[in-house]
C-alpha cells in the first residue's frame, strides 16, 4: 500500500514515533503543511499530485480547514484524522453539530476519531467513521522515579471557550484538593515530563469530551495517579481504565475530594493504582502502537456518506460566517 500524509507542520504534539511505525508496514511519503498552506488551501492541494497512492492521509484540524473543506472533495482515497472531533458535543464549541454535515458534504472519505461516542455517532449519521484513541510519546514521556513534590496538579490550558467547565471545576477543586495550575512552553517536552514527575495526583477535568484526551496517557505514562472526569463507559471499557485500578475517576467535586482524602490516608493504594496505570499505557497507549492500528484502519475500502439536505447545511453550517 502507498500512503501520502499531509500533517501540520509545527503541531504541539508531534506524532512522529507513529508514523514511523505507520511507515514500517507501507510506502509512505509525507508532506507537511504550513500555516500559509492551511490558510489557502484549495491551492495547497492543487500542488499535489494523488496519483498512483491507496490512501491519503490527512491529519489536520478541520476547524482550520473551515469553509475551504469543498476543496477535500477532490481528494481520492481520503482518510481524515481529526483529534478534535469531540468539539463536535461541546455546546461550547462554535462547531457544536457541524462535524457530521461538513464531512458528509465532502461525501468519500474514512473519518478516524479519538472516542467511540463520535465513532457511533457519526456511524449513525452514514460516515465511514473508524476509531484511533489518543495515546502518548514514549520518546518525551517517562517515569523518572524521583520525590514528587506537588501533591496535587493540573496541567494545560483553560482559557478558551471550550474550557469553560474545566476551569470551573478546577477552580473549585483549588479550594477544596489545593490544585496547584501549572504551563510549561509547547515544545519544551523535557521540562514538561519533569513537571509531571513532580505530581503525585494529576487531577484531569474534561467535561464533555466523551474521551481521555492525551494528557491523561502522559500523566499515567509519567507515574502520576490519573483523577480524571469519567467519560461514558464505552470510552473506559474500550481503554482498559478501571476506577481505582489504574485511574480515579469521578463524576462531581463531592466524588473527586472524597476519593482523595481517602487515598491521601492510604499511599500505598495510590501508588499501587499509578503503577497499574503506567504498565497499562506502555502496554497499549503508546503512538508507536497507534501506528500499527492505523495501517489496520487503512485497509478497508472507503465508503461514501449520504450528502446532507440544503437546510441541513444552512441550518448547521451557517457558511456565510463559517466558524474558526
Amino acid at each position: 500500500m502507498k500512503v501520502l500524509l499531509i500533517f501540520k507542520a509545527d503541531t504541539p504534539i508531534p506524532l512522529e514515533p507513529m508514523w514511523a511505525a505507520l511507515g514500517r508496514h507501507c510506502e509512505l511519503e509525507r508532506v507537511a503543511f504550513t500555516d500559509n498552506d492551511l490558510e489557502n488551501y484549495a491551492s495547497a492541494l492543487g500542488r499535489l499530485d494523488f496519483r498512483g497512492y491507496d490512501r491519503v492521509l490527512l491529519d489536520q484540524n478541520l476547524r482550520r480547514i473551515g469553509a475551504q473543506y469543498p476543496a477535500l472533495r477532490a481528494v481520492p482515497n481520503l482518510v481524515f484524522l481529526d483529534h478534535d472531533a469531540c468539539q463536535h458535543f461541546l455546546p461550547d464549541s462554535r462547531w457544536h453539530r457541524k462535524y457530521d454535515v461538513v464531512f458528509r458534504d465532502i461525501g468519500h472519505l474514512r473519518v478516524l476519531v479519538p472516542n467511540r461516542t463520535c465513532e457511533l455517532a457519526f456511524r449513525a449519521a452514514g460516515l465511514d467513521a473508524a476509531y484511533l484513541p489518543k495515546c502518548y510519546n514514549p520518546e518525551h514521556i517517562s517515569c523518572l522515579g524521583q520525590p514528587r513534590d506537588i501533591e496535587f496538579g493540573h496541567i494545560g490550558r483553560v482559557k478558551n471557550r471550550i474550557y469553560a467547565q474545566r476551569r470551573k471545576l478546577l477552580a473549585r477543586a483549588r479550594h477544596s484538593c489545593e490544585v496547584q495550575m501549572l504551563r510549561t512552553e509547547d515544545g519544551d517536552f523535557a521540562g514538561y515530563n519533569l513537571l509531571l514527575n513532580r505530581i503525585r495526583f494529576f487531577i484531569s477535568a474534561d467535561i464533555g469530551y466523551n474521551e481521555y484526551m492525551f494528557k491523561n496517557f502522559e500523566a499515567m505514562a509519567a507515574g502520576c495517579v490519573l483523577v480524571a472526569k469519567r467519560q461514558p463507559a464505552i470510552e473506559q471499557e474500550a481503554l482498559g481504565f478501571v476506577d481505582m485500578e489504574n485511574l480515579v475517576l469521578y463524576d462531581d467535586d463531592g466524588e473527586l475530594t472524597a476519593k482523595m482524602m481517602l487515598l491521601r490516608k492510604e499511599p500505598q493504594r495510590a501508588d499501587e493504582i499509578a503503577e497499574r496505570g503506567r504498565r497499562l499505557v506502555e502496554s497499549r497507549h503508546t503512538m508507536t502502537q497507534r501506528g500499527e492500528e492505523l495501517f489496520r484502519l487503512l485497509q478497508p475500502g472507503i465508503g461514501t456518506a449520504p450528502p446532507p439536505s440544503r437546510w441541513e447545511k444552512f441550518r448547521r453550517l451557517k457558511l456565510t460566517r463559517f466558524p474558526v
